[in-house]
This record gives C-alpha cells, sequence and structure tokens, in this order.
C-alpha cells in the first residue's frame, strides 16, 4: 500500500479543529486506532493513500487540501465566482446545460483542473485554455457532456448507423 509522504504538511488538524470534531470521533469513523489518528494529525507518521482518501471524504474536503498542496479551498460557487460560465458558454448552450455545467463544476476539483493547466504553461489557466478551445469540435464535445445517458446512446446509435453507410 503507498503511503503519502506528507509529515507536517497536512491541514488534518486544522480542519479537525475547525469543524469541532473530537481526534477520538475521526478514527472511529475512518476505522483506525486513536494513536494512528494522532500520529498523522501530529506529523510523526505518513497517511496511507487510502486512508487519506477516507479522512478527505469524512472532512468533505478535497484530497489536494487535506494534504496541503491546494492553498485554498472554496465552498460555494459564490467564492469559485460561476459569472464566467454564463458569460462564456451563453452563445453555444441553453440556459439548463449552463446550470448542468455550473453544477458539474461545482463537483469536481475546480482548482486542480486550475493548477495542472497552469503547471502545462505558466501563462495560461483554466479560463484560458478553454477560451483557447472555442470552436466546433469543443463545442460539440461539452455539448454532448452535458447530455443525459439515454441522449447519448440516442447519438451513438446514430453515429452508428452513419459510419455504417
Amino acid at each position: 500500500m503507498s503511503e503519502l509522504s506528507v509529515k507536517n504538511k497536512t491541514r488534518i488538524k486544522q480542519i479537525r479543529i475547525e469543524q469541532n470534531i473530537s481526534q477520538a470521533e475521526v478514527a472511529k469513523s475512518i476505522g483506525v486506532n486513536l494513536r494512528t489518528y494522532q500520529r498523522w494529525e501530529s506529523g510523526e507518521a505518513n497517511i496511507r493513500q487510502r486512508n487519506a482518501n477516507e479522512l478527505a471524504k469524512y472532512f468533505k474536503v478535497p484530497l489536494g487540501y487535506l494534504l496541503g498542496y491546494d492553498a485554498d479551498f472554496l465552498t460555494n460557487e459564490s467564492e469559485i465566482g460561476f459569472d464566467w460560465v454564463d458569460e462564456f458558454f451563453s452563445n453555444i448552450l441553453t440556459q439548463k446545460q449552463i446550470d448542468k455545467l455550473k453544477l458539474t463544476i461545482s463537483n469536481t476539483d475546480f482548482l486542480k483542473h486550475n493548477e495542472y493547466i497552469h503547471s502545462l504553461n505558466p501563462e495560461s489557466d483554466f479560463l484560458s485554455f478553454l477560451n483557447s478551445a472555442k470552436g466546433d469540435y469543443f463545442n460539440l464535445n461539452l455539448k454532448f457532456t452535458l447530455l443525459d445517458d439515454e441522449e447519448k446512446n440516442i447519438i451513438l446509435t446514430l453515429l452508428e448507423k452513419l459510419t455504417k453507410q
């Protein structure tokens, strides 16, 4: 089992205190003994990947934030600022599709995508990437992503029939 070498960098204690939860309660909830949990919190021991994932789920925070990799944790739409979604996609999506996209973004680790794109090109960010990707292929992919499973199956069946002609 892989261990994450994150001694003294995690936010485990900070998050636990902010959420007003005892060490014993956290340890019991994720299925480890109290001393093990205390060693993670104090930085005396490394956390296995599986346990780090459990802690992130328990605290309802992104794994990167829990482990100290992400500087900030945004908790709601207003903090992320979804105005850009309406502006950016208003010409290619319906309002229903835009609302679905906002929900999808709020359920993903938006910051990780932004940091990844920035790591590839320090002059870029997620919004710049999206802006440069605008085009027919991008629009088609985006709209397909927003379809429900039944609608996707209809499109795929149609494409399959067209390619056989």
